[in-house]
């Protein structure tokens, strides 16, 4: 265990008395919150969720530019698994704890098939590596904050 000072741009600050890789769990965002004197209440407090959101956008927006015989091909799959991770986050946490660690399981699932997708999208040459690059970053970025949530939740 170590600790780790984290500040917001309003210098906010929370100490953490952790194990560093939970940082942007569900215990870190509960911890800085409290911290705030702010609860977690909903799904829409979790970082997880709300860095999943704005993957929802990126690859919206870069699916744009996908050739159009590929609307109901590869298109479609990536929205579809971008989408799959906040459902998935916000549902589960509607669910108790054994629930709740299944649904974040199959969160890291749809992150990992939509990394997998714009790698393809990458290779096949369906948009500059330019613009792909900063949406595979937030995927990857999701995925580990994910990591930390599912570590961070009780296995019973």
């Amino acid at each position: 265990m170590s600790s780790l000072r984290s500040c917001d741009d309003g210098k906010n600050c929370v100490l953490w008395r952790g194990n560093p890789a939970e940082r942007g769990s569900y215990r870190w965002a509960r911890a800085l919150r409290a911290s705030r004197g702010v609860p977690i209440v909903s799904y829409r407090d979790l970082e997880a969720w709300q860095l999943s959101m704005l993957l929802v956008e990126q690859v919206y927006q870069l699916t744009k530019a996908f050739p159009r015989e590929e609307l109901y091909g590869l298109t479609a799959q990536v929205r579809r698994a971008a989408i799959g991770i906040p459902s998935n986050i916000s549902e589960g946490h509607q669910q108790g704890t054994r629930a709740y660690r299944h649904y974040v399981t199959v969160a890291l699932g749809c992150q990992a098939e939509c990394e997998t997708q714009l790698e393809l999208a990458r290779r096949l040459g369906f948009a500059p590596a330019g613009s792909i690059e900063p949406v595979v970053d937030t995927a990857a970025r999701v995925g580990r904050i994910l990591h930390g949530l599912l570590r961070s939740l009780p296995k019973s």
